[in-house]
């Protein structure tokens, strides 16, 4: 994550790379995301992760890192990695 290849200029933009590998790691689907992030549906999720390198909206990108560095707060969502 964090690659700075995103659309802008912040080189810790998350992208929809990224946005795929952390659904991926937490095995949720498309649904499931968008529901946890307050999207309309899962086609706004597909849309982001096929522009892989185009930066996330700022909003699901603080969601993201935060759920993907913090046992915490993925256990407030309900969410687990392999590893907790």
């Amino acid at each position: 994550m964090a690659n700075g290849q995103g659309g802008s200029a912040d080189p810790y933009a998350l992208t929809g790379e990224d946005l795929a590998l952390a659904r991926n790691a937490l095995a949720i689907s498309a649904a499931q995301f968008a529901d946890l992030v307050g999207v309309s549906g899962e086609r706004t999720v597909f849309r982001w992760e096929s522009a892989p390198k185009k930066a996330l909206p700022g909003p699901v990108a603080t969601i993201v890192l935060a759920i993907m560095t913090s046992r915490s707060v993925r256990r407030y969502f309900g969410l687990a990695l392999p590893e907790d």
